[in-house]
Formats: C-alpha cells, sequence, structure tokens
C-alpha cells in the first residue's frame, strides 16, 4: 500500500501541473514589416513581399474572433507569379459547374496568357493574350501594372 501513495499523488497532481490560464483577447493590433521575403499562407501558394508593412488587427473584440486577424496593408509590394495565380483560380472553382474550365495564368515577357476551356454546346479551347508591364509602370493606355515572372523571386 505504500508504493501505491506516490502513484495516487501522481496521479492528483498531475492536472494542477499542467493547468493553464484561460484564454483572453490580445491588446490591440500587432505590427508586422518585412523589408524582402516570401509569404506562403497554404502549399503552393506564395507571395513575394518587398517593403511591406501592416497592422494585424483583430477580427472582433470578444473569444473567439479575437484570435483571429486580418492583415490590413499600410504600404509594400506584393507580387504573385503567373503559377500562384492559376492554383488561386484553380482552387477559387472547386468543383465548379460553371461554363470554364481547366483555367490556366501564364506570364510572357510583356504579356499575360490566360488559357482554358469554354463549354457551349461543344467544348471550345480558349487562349487570350494582353500587354503587361512587370515593372509596375503602367503602359500607355492602360490603368495597371500586372504580374512578374518565376525568376523575379
Amino acid at each position: 500500500m505504500p508504493r501505491l501513495l506516490p502513484v495516487a499523488l501522481l496521479l492528483v497532481l498531475t492536472p494542477w501541473a499542467h493547468a493553464t490560464e484561460p484564454l483572453k483577447c490580445p491588446d490591440g493590433p500587432s505590427q508586422i514589416e518585412v523589408t524582402k521575403g516570401t509569404y506562403s499562407p497554404t502549399s503552393g501558394i506564395t507571395y513575394s513581399l518587398q517593403d511591406f508593412a501592416g497592422a494585424m488587427v483583430p477580427r472582433g473584440s470578444a473569444l473567439p474572433l479575437c484570435l483571429s486577424r486580418i492583415t490590413e496593408i499600410e504600404r509594400g509590394r506584393v507580387l504573385v507569379s503567373a503559377q500562384t495565380l492559376t492554383k488561386l483560380i484553380q482552387r477559387a472553382r472547386p468543383g465548379s459547374k460553371g461554363s470554364v474550365s481547366d483555367l490556366k495564368v501564364e506570364s510572357g515577357d510583356t504579356s499575360l496568357i490566360l488559357s482554358g476551356t469554354v463549354r457551349k454546346v461543344v467544348p471550345i479551347p480558349f487562349r487570350i493574350e494582353g500587354p503587361i508591364s512587370a515593372a509596375g509602370e503602367p503602359e500607355k493606355g492602360r490603368d495597371s501594372a500586372c504580374c512578374m515572372s518565376e525568376s523575379d523571386y
């Protein structure tokens, strides 16, 4: 019987030793800064960040929303490869019964290419190509710039 006393004490005291404080909401937003680096929120999706700064703000003021955060971007450049764009589009349309399938994004030296298949009466493959500026400067007659190549990472 004396040998069981240490075991009994151990069983009684173990839960007390592992007790933790209850979860509580953090004090306000936290800051994030990345001079140059990458962010990969999930497998196969990678963003290249340059001179990036933002505030990570809680989604709510009470549990559990205060433990989840939204990043409010203050400044910086976020570069996305054609491969990542393709994966994002494919994940946004899982099992979609829409009229477009096999959607793929590619980037050339000065153009962006969208290809896939449109389903009407019969499947019709398509390919759309348009000019882009990888330097961040819009081309004449264009109001935006887009994309980068894999070598820009």
